[in-house]
């Protein structure tokens, strides 16, 4: 039981953080600062900084300002809720757990590992870079409720959400699924490979544009502009409409009863 009210003041915990016994934490103006190994219980903090050992999450977290400088941050099954900026500067592990970023997000010097499937939600106005990316295992999600720039990197799973135009920066490669759920997603005069299933419940400017199917999945109604399918089996679940060109240079493309 009790209270601690860290003020506005830095405090340093190399152990466990254990909340769990119906304590409570008067966060305002106070910064965590974990330079070891320990785990953590849930808990709502003001900023948070991590900067040696492995931290390891035995709940979920909601922070204002997340800053990981050193060692590993292990978000394992949690849930992370930054809802101001985040700063990884090392290695951020997830399996099957969410990390949740409002705020403008930045991993230059960093890495996202995923061990199963994980997500990884990005809302920020600015998304700097996503340090080295797992892209083998797990999903990212650009959800912000306006304008955003998806910024170039190989995906695995990759969920464009919320409302405004989401624009490449440059070409996606995208290993698994490729999903506009809601918003409109600007190709730009790139690139851009799909492995997984392409499903567009939003809009796609296509213009200059190019998708390049290089593995086996669904493609759902959509107005293209360039397509190649270069191997496995494209299946069409919906009306194809290609403003330029198809390209058959491998794999097999299943047209189903439609007119295309």
């Amino acid at each position: 039981g009790g209270t601690f009210a860290g003020g506005a003041f830095t405090h340093t915990i190399a152990g466990n953080w254990d909340a769990s016994g119906g304590g409570t934490f008067t966060n305002t103006g106070t910064t965590i600062e974990f330079d070891g190994t320990g785990n953590v219980s849930a808990e709502i903090f003001n900023d948070l900084t991590n900067t040696s050992g492995t931290r390891t999450l035995s709940g979920g977290l909601t922070v204002a300002a997340f800053n990981h400088n050193g060692g590993t941050f292990a978000i394992g099954s949690q849930t992370v809720q930054a809802t101001g900026a985040s700063d990884i500067n090392s290695t951020v592990t997830i399996s099957t757990g969410t990390l949740d970023c409002d705020g403008d997000f930045d991993a230059t010097g960093g890495s996202l590992t995923f061990s199963g499937a994980g997500l990884i939600q990005l809302a920020g106005a600015t998304i700097t870079n996503l340090g080295t990316l797992t892209s083998t295992v797990g999903t990212v999600e650009y959800n912000r409720a306006g304008i955003q720039t998806i910024f170039s990197d190989n995906y695995f799973n990759l969920i464009l959400n919320g409302s405004g135009n989401k624009t490449a920066g440059a070409a996606l490669n995208i290993d698994g699924n490729f999903s506009i759920t809601a918003g409109t997603f600007v190709g730009g005069a790139y690139t851009h490979t799909v492995a997984g299933d392409w499903t567009g419940t939003g809009g796609f400017t296509n213009t200059g544009t190019s998708i390049e199917f290089d593995g086996t999945g669904n493609v759902s109604a959509e107005v293209f502009n360039n397509i190649t399918i270069s191997s496995g089996t494209r299946t069409a679940t919906g009306v194809i409409d290609v403003d330029g060109n198809i390209t058959l240079s491998g794999g097999t493309f299943a047209g189903g009863a439609f007119t295309h």
